[in-house]
């Protein structure tokens, strides 16, 4: 069969030395690179496109199924050996069977096993019924997460720009605007587009920071510098960069909440 093209996703450096070593003894396996983190993981595969992802489960940043979440929302997914330390992944959530998995430490006849299982599932296309394994894994992976006690709010948030994904800090954002099924991130002098909607994405922020000024905008409150009266009743908020968004009548409550006075 032709080379299949291989990326190494794990946080460890001796995890990956030894998935090196291990896949130097394949002639028709290519290493394309190694990723350290998460994020590194989503934006080499969206680059790179490969066959074969071995991936770790706990890493920075984005975790491996966080890391299937973001890639199958953009493209077919590669197949995927999972590589894990823990072994209540390997007897409960592996049994779907997904492309195959490793736990640590392996041996070396352990990882031809899943190399070999993996090759034969190339070559017999089975990509669909990996796929469906890996879902039913994600499914299994959701159920488990402990419900949350308290409400946290994301200190960051995951942007997808020009075919890489990065984090933006919740923190440095300006306001945000609806724009179509998007939304506009507005930072200090540039924009990023998501695809969400404005009241769906106003439940993850914090409300105490983030104010709703419009029915297309929200607004950061700490990049407030000045009211300015507008027509019939509306006003225009002037934000620390220069920029000015509109704060509708509707919503003109939010002067006295922010000031503390009547307008």
């Amino acid at each position: 069969m032709n080379t299949i093209r291989v990326i190494i996703a794990d946080d460890e450096r001796l995890p990956r030395e030894y998935l090196k070593q291990l896949i130097v003894a394949y002639s028709n396996v290519e290493l394309l690179c190694e990723c350290k983190t998460g994020l590194e993981t989503v934006n080499a595969i969206f680059s790179h496109q490969p066959d074969l992802v071995f991936l770790d489960i706990q890493m920075p940043d984005l975790n491996g199924f966080e890391v299937i979440e973001e890639i199958k929302k953009e493209m077919k997914m590669p197949f995927i050996v999972f590589t894990t330390a823990y072994e209540q992944f390997a007897l409960k959530a592996f049994e779907v069977s997904a492309t195959d998995y490793l736990l640590k430490p392996f041996t070396e006849e352990r990882f031809r096993e899943a190399v070999n299982r993996t090759l034969d599932l190339l070559e017999k296309n089975k990509l669909s019924e990996t796929n469906a394994a890996i879902e039913a894994l994600l499914k299994l992976y959701n159920q488990s997460k402990p419900e949350k006690q308290i409400e946290v709010y994301p200190a960051r948030i995951l942007i997808k720009a020009n075919r890489k994904m990065l984090f933006v800090d919740v923190a440095d954002i300006y306001w945000l605007e609806a724009s179509g099924d998007y939304i506009k991130v507005h930072l200090k002098s540039n924009y990023y587009l998501i695809n969400d909607s404005l009241n769906n994405f106003e439940k993850t922020l914090d409300p105490e920071i983030f104010i709703r000024v419009h029915r297309s905008y929200i607004v950061n409150a700490k990049f407030i510098k000045e009211f300015k009266p507008y027509f019939n009743g509306e006003y225009i908020l002037l934000l620390a960069n220069g920029r000015e968004v509109k704060l509708s009548r509707s919503y003109k409550d939010i002067i006295k909440k922010l000031s503390g006075k009547e307008l």
